[in-house]
């Protein structure tokens, strides 16, 4: 062990917990410095496609349930976009391992607006259903390219608060998105006495935002694979070896999604049929989970620490 590094662990160890916490968040702050140019744009580009994810979560469903879908059919539409997202996942990381990031950013920011604007514009059940399911193939691309992009723009110093830093700005985009979206479809209901054409708008706004990420991706100067990168292979041998452990995270996970997929696309629209709340209250209440979210997130690395 490095001389200094069992120094600090020593110090450490003999600070009070106030002291401990003190210490930690000057070198959250401090590692947050070190970030690169490259992590700060696509920190910059992730809040705004964040916005604009916030938005359908939030607006989306009461759209179509304005416009006299059933839950059943709300439900398929859903699904249609996680299904994409599962499809793209393991090829594009598997793909994007080994190629440069910069191309497939924009062209995920590209066309996540196009498959949007094209499902609240044409809400015809087929054509939505299968424009989400490309929706959430640009998506995906989108998330799956953060872990070997942060890999190669970053160090082991900062690396941990990097992905920490990226989570918690997707939960800060989610929160303004939440609060935003409910108030924009209120109000310009209201102007044009019409709240489906306020859910129209309001998504139309949250498209544009996600383009605005263009500007940022645009800057970032690409970077090639990192050699920790290319030293990841999934072979048999790997698998037998940590097969079991990669079972125990995926049902994990499925556990936990599938809980979440019956409750979270939903509340919108218990809240809306059950205690009849406008959007911009559904909104605050979306806002606040995120917070809490967001302040768990932040404080990770602190308390780890």
């Amino acid at each position: 062990m490095d001389i200094r590094v069992w120094e600090n662990e020593t110090e450490s160890c003999q600070q009070t917990i106030p002291e401990r916490l003190i210490g930690g968040i000057r070198h959250y702050i401090s590692d947050i410095r070190r970030f690169s140019r490259n992590v700060r744009l696509y920190l910059i580009g992730s809040a705004l496609m964040g916005l604009n994810f916030q938005v359908f979560l939030v607006l989306f469903n009461l759209y179509l349930r304005e416009l006299g879908y059933p839950e059943g059919d709300i439900g398929h539409i859903i699904s249609a976009r996680a299904v994409g997202m599962t499809l793209i996942a393991i090829p594009a990381a598997i793909l994007l391992g080994r190629l440069r990031l910069k191309p497939f950013l924009m062209v995920s920011c590209i066309s996540l607006a196009i498959f949007s604007y094209v499902m609240v514009t044409y809400p015809v059940f087929q054509l939505m259903a299968l424009f989400a399911i490309l929706s959430g193939m640009s998506f995906a691309i989108f998330r799956v390219a953060s872990g070997p992009f942060f890999m190669r723009n970053s160090t082991r110093v900062e690396r941990t608060h990097v992905f920490s830093f990226s989570f918690g700005t997707m939960l800060l985009a989610g929160m303004i998105g939440s609060v935003a979206s409910g108030e924009l479809a209120a109000a310009i209901g209201a102007h044009y006495d019409d709240i489906i054409i306020g859910y129209r708008y309001a998504l139309y706004i949250g498209i544009v935002i996600a383009l605005l990420a263009l500007a940022p991706f645009a800057m970032i100067s690409a970077a090639d694979p990192a050699r920790d990168e290319n030293r990841i292979r999934l072979s048999r041998s790997q698998l037998r070896r940590r097969g079991k452990f990669y079972f125990k995270i995926m049902l994990a996970n499925l556990i936990i999604g599938s809980g979440a997929g019956l409750i979270i696309p939903f509340l919108t629209l218990y809240f809306r049929d059950r205690f009849g709340l406008p959007p911009d209250t559904i909104g605050m209440y979306y806002a606040l989970v995120h917070f809490a979210m967001l302040a768990g997130t932040l404080a990770g690395p602190v308390l780890a620490r």
